[in-house]
C-alpha cells in the first residue's frame, strides 16, 4: 500500500520519493525496481543485477533494527541516466516499509545523505 508521493520539480530532472508498505522480500523489491530502470533485461541480468546491489547495500540504524539502503545505477555513467535510491525498513512478519527515490543519477548523487537521513528516521509503532 503506498502511503505517500512526492515529487519534486528541479533543475536535474524531475524526481519521485515514494512510501509504501508491502510485503515481499528485499530480493523481489530489488529485482521489480531493476525491471523499472531496464524493462528489456533478461531475467538472469535482472537477478545477476539483484545479487549485486543486495551485496552492496549500506546496512543503516533504525530504532532498535536495521535497514537496508541500495543504489540501482544502470551501466551508463551520465549525470541524466536515471536511477533508484532504495530503503528497505523490515517490519514484523514478512512486511516492510519501502522508501523510493527515482531521478537522474545527479540528484541521486546530491540528495543521497538526505536519504539514507529519511530510512532512518522511519520507526514501527
Amino acid at each position: 500500500m503506498r502511503l505517500a508521493t512526492l515529487v519534486v520539480a528541479d533543475p536535474l530532472g524531475e524526481q519521485e520519493v515514494t512510501i509504501s508498505r508491502a510485503a515481499g522480500s528485499p530480493e523481489a523489491n530489488v529485482a521489480r525496481w531493476w525491471g523499472q530502470l531496464e524493462p528489456a533485461a533478461s531475467p538472469e541480468e535482472t537477478a545477476s543485477r539483484t545479487s549485486a546491489t543486495l551485496a552492496a547495500a549500506e546496512r543503516v540504524a533504525v530504532g532498535d533494527g536495521e535497514a537496508l539502503v541500495v543504489s540501482l545505477e544502470p551501466a551508463a555513467d551520465e549525470d541524466d541516466a536515471e536511477v533508484i535510491l532504495g530503503g528497505i525498513v523490515p517490519l514484523d512478519g514478512p512486511t516492510a516499509v519501502f522508501v523510493k527515490f527515482k531521478g537522474p543519477a545527479a540528484a541521486a548523487r546530491r540528495v543521497r545523505e538526505d536519504f539514507v537521513r529519511l530510512v532512518s528516521s522511519i520507526r514501527r509503532k
